[in-house]
């Protein structure tokens, strides 16, 4: 029976896509025992960036052992740790069906995405994204009015520029370059599918996390001379350098 909406009812609801930026852990080891650990030394490292934050496991590169993966263990680990899992991608059917007894999604697409930080290397990290998936630039897209906390504004194919400041809380994303005309307190993200030749222009910079081409630092690793300085941002032997205009 196909059900319809009668045009005199009040619509409820609205179905959107959208984009976010999502955490992904990327699994290693099937049975590490020492996961817990290593993941509580991460996120202590950043405390602040890693509350609350939605996250992907990803488990594409086990390929024989997916069967000895506890997956009811390993979102335990993550809640308790103040993380929120909400996907699994790379999975096998069996692995699918525990997924879905604990309510998260399957995400099999490429997603925009920040890298999971190891415990030895939480500066520089890398997605799985690669320069053969850089998109040809369409016409910049230009914001004349600042981006409010819990904003997102994203510049798909194209270059983003901001004619005013970023507050705490919202978030910036481009295929291209990124050049905002005053202060960046939120996250900023410029070449996000891959291509590392993108840099970060700002008036002033004090992010909560910076990021190109999926290598990024959060606020406690943003060390710059003057924050009322212009600045850009840009990757050299894949590290993320912070310099005067």
């Amino acid at each position: 029976m196909t059900t319809t909406i009668n045009a005199a009812t009040n619509q409820c609801f609205k179905l959107k896509g959208s984009l976010f930026t999502l955490t992904i852990l990327l699994l290693l080891d099937a049975e590490s025992k020492e996961f817990s650990t290593q993941l509580a030394a991460t996120i202590q490292q950043s405390p602040q960036f890693f509350r609350h934050a939605p996250v992907v496991l990803d488990v594409s590169e086990i390929h024989n052992d997916q069967n000895k993966i506890n997956l009811t263990a390993i979102t335990q680990e993550l809640r308790k740790q103040g993380m929120i899992p909400v996907g699994i991608r790379g999975a096998n059917d069996k692995l699918k069906e525990c997924a879905i007894d604990l309510g998260l999604a399957f995400l099999n697409t490429h997603l925009p995405e920040l890298p999971t930080i190891t415990k030895d290397d939480n500066k520089n990290n890398k997605t799985a994204t690669s320069s053969e998936n850089n998109r040809s630039l369409n016409k910049t897209r230009i914001i004349t009015h600042p981006v409010r906390s819990g904003q997102q504004v994203y510049a798909e194919g194209s270059d983003l520029i901001i004619l005013g400041s970023v507050s705490p809380g919202a978030e910036i994303l481009a295929d291209g370059n990124i050049h905002v005309y005053g202060i960046v307190r939120g996250r900023v993200l410029a070449g996000i599918m891959g291509d590392t030749s993108a840099r970060i222009f700002c008036k002033s910079l004090a992010a909560e996390l910076i990021s190109i081409a999926g290598r990024y630092l959060v606020s406690e690793n943003i060390k710059h001379d003057d924050e009322n300085q212009a600045i850009q941002i840009y990757l050299e032997q894949n590290q993320l350098c912070i310099a005067p205009l």
